[in-house]
């Protein structure tokens, strides 16, 4: 969380702690609550009329078998979210002020283990504030032990942070999971990139800073359902303007910014088992051979500096290891501006500042580091050509698609999507199939009459006037 002053703080803290408290304590409620959710009910629409948490707990379903009971999920939050075991009807939060390190550990009832931690400027206000409002407190006048210090050890309890400006540099946690922004001004973007900087970074499958659908094919990672679900960053912001500007940012990176999406699981039939008879070859570099499988005393040691800094931390993210990075080429790989330009605004670069002079580097970084990529690649597909052989396809060979889960958005969403930025003109999106397959075919396999797959604008290119059909769809959809 980051406000914007010192009694804002306290309040803002204050609310979080009287949340968590109202729920374990108010049992009943908090189950009523978690059901709604779960069936989609809570009355909290997206702007496409749809429940707000809509295909958000699929992974939960499909774990407890289709029928999701709020009761036993409760029972479980308690459990592993607050670390308690409790049975009591009303279970109430602590709060212990540890006077040593100046934290604030929260746990449920009396032998609760430490679940959270709370790290802020005025401790003892805090307590003050929350023991008005009937929350339990205490006070630790002899533990020297710093649960915001030891978070990242493999045996803390520790599953909640929260403090004020406490997160955005000089921490790093391979934890972070999810993030909550309350009172996150607009001008508060650049600490609220750090943050989430911190909760995008996963150590990943053998540290390899990857995520599994990142991994490359040498890497025998076991295969774990709905992994992609714990390795996404949730973020959400209460009264947090800058959140709606983090949005856009993720638009004009191509990253996805929670738009809604339509799984769909196409089952795929394998027809191995048809042809392995047959010995078909396919091409493929020798086993025997890796492109990062080099002696270690080739790969060399250079001077660290923020541009040389930051892309030994790209490489290694996407497991170059033996691509050799030299700090004195740098300079010479943007003097070239045969390769790349920066498309924005001149101002930007005209460096009169400090800050400017920072955004200078980022820009120049996210340049180098897509010469690296294209770099690498070239250089790997070069030095693969010589290992190129003929070998029998079998079964997991890339050719045959596997089961997968596709996220799919309806054109209509696009529409929506695109609309604000289209001012007085509407955009209207379509897709055709233009089918190969002749139109006496399609009547036989579909029993259709052409009327009722052309509806779907589905053509064949037998028909001499498809394209023209197409067209006149197009006109009609634009004149109305």
């Amino acid at each position: 969380m980051n406000t914007k002053t010192e009694k804002e703080d306290l309040t803002d803290v204050e609310d979080v702690v009287m949340f968590i408290d109202q729920f374990v304590r108010n049992k009943q409620k908090s189950i009523q609550r978690i059901s709604l959710v779960l069936s989609q009910k809570t009355g909290l629409l997206n702007e496409d009329g749809d429940d707000l948490f809509t295909h958000d707990f699929t992974p939960l379903y499909d774990m407890m078998g289709g029928a999701v009971d709020g009761q036993k999920i409760f029972e479980d939050m308690l459990h592993v979210v607050f670390r308690t075991t409790t049975l009591a009807d009303e279970p109430r939060l602590h709060m212990e002020h540890l006077r040593q390190t100046d934290e604030i550990a929260l746990k449920v009832g009396d032998d609760g283990r430490q679940f959270g931690v709370i790290s802020i400027g005025d401790a003892p206000k805090l307590m003050k504030l929350c023991e008005e409002r009937k929350v339990v407190v205490s006070s630790d006048p002899i533990s020297n032990h710093s649960l915001f210090a030891n978070i990242n050890r493999s045996g803390s309890d520790v599953n909640v942070l929260i403090g004020s400006r406490k997160f955005t540099e000089g921490w790093n946690s391979w934890r972070v999971s999810t993030i909550g922004l309350i009172n996150f001004a607009k001008g508060e973007g650049s600490q609220a990139i750090q943050m989430f900087g911190r909760g995008v970074r996963l150590k990943g499958y053998q540290g390899l800073l990857k995520r599994s659908h990142a991994l490359s094919s040498s890497v025998h990672a076991p295969q774990v359902k709905h992994i992609n679900k714990l390795e996404t960053l949730t973020l959400f912001g209460v009264k947090a303007n800058y959140m709606a500007e983090f949005k856009k940012f993720l638009e004009m990176e191509g990253a996805p910014s929670n738009d809604k999406v339509t799984e769909v699981n196409l089952p795929v039939v394998s027809r191995y088992e048809t042809v392995k008879k047959k010995r078909l070859r396919v091409i493929r570099v020798r086993s025997d051979k890796n492109f990062k499988r080099v002696p270690e005393e080739n790969i060399a040691v250079l001077d660290y500096q923020y541009l040389y800094d930051e892309l030994q931390e790209y490489k290694n993210e996407k497991a170059y290891f033996n691509l050799s990075i030299q700090k004195d080429s740098l300079e010479k790989i943007l003097g070239d501006r045969e390769w790349y330009e920066f498309i924005i605004p001149r101002q930007h670069l005209e460096i009169d500042s400090m800050q400017k002079l920072q955004n200078m580097n980022e820009f120049c970084l996210m340049a180098l580091k897509a010469y690296v990529e294209k770099y690498y690649k070239f250089e790997k597909e070069r030095w693969e050509d010589q290992y190129l052989e003929y070998a029998e396809l079998e079964e997991d060979d890339n050719n045959f698609i596997k089961d997968n889960c596709y996220h799919m958005s309806l054109i209509k969403e696009l529409e929506a999507r695109l609309a604000p930025s289209s001012g007085d003109k509407r955009i209207v999106l379509n897709s055709f199939i233009m089918s190969a397959t002749k139109a006496a075919q399609l009547k036989q396999w579909w029993h259709m009459q052409p009327a009722d797959y052309e509806a779907m604008n589905v053509y064949t290119l037998d028909d001499s006037r498809c394209v023209e059909k197409m067209l006149e769809k197009l006109e009609i959809q634009v004149a109305t």
